[in-house]
């Protein structure tokens, strides 16, 4: 099984202080509604039903729309699914699908779609990881943009 990072991850990761209200290079958008934009790209070689991706952080108090959740990709081939949910900051899965639930079917196409998702909400306490496991394979040197909607628990 191998992992991938998103680019924020790593930046995340890097980073010397991982507390505060929203996390430095996840992108905010929007007043009281906030989107974190994970960027993953991925080189040569499709990504398999056993690989997992570490996209970032969400900031402790905040609670995450699975229904508004959008994929974007840049090159279509193959067919997958996107499964979203919680890790340990070692990328080992806490519950693998937290965010999307069952069975949440992605097009591998190019362009956005939305996440099919059985899960209405989830609210993160402390600052969280969250990672994205393949079902199926996805098509190689693709970049894939997940924007992940937040709003204040608090």
């Amino acid at each position: 099984m191998a992992n991938y990072d998103s680019n924020e991850y790593t930046t995340q990761v890097a980073a010397s202080a991982k507390a505060g209200a929203m996390i430095a290079n996840a992108a905010t958008i929007s007043g009281k509604v906030r989107f974190l934009q994970f960027t993953v790209d991925k080189g040569s070689g499709a990504l398999s039903a056993s690989d997992t991706i570490r996209l970032g952080f969400v900031p402790a108090g905040m609670t995450v729309i699975p229904g508004l959740i959008t994929i974007v990709t840049t090159v279509t081939g193959g067919a997958g699914t996107f499964k979203i949910g919680t890790a340990t900051d070692a990328g080992v899965a806490v519950d693998d699908d937290a965010i999307t639930g069952s069975v949440n079917a992605v097009a591998n196409t190019v362009g956005s779609a939305n996440l099919n998702t059985s899960v209405a909400s989830v609210a993160f306490s402390a600052r969280t990881l969250l990672m994205v496991t393949q079902v199926g394979a996805l098509a190689a040197n693709a970049k894939y943009t997940i924007n992940i909607p937040l709003v204040n628990s608090n």
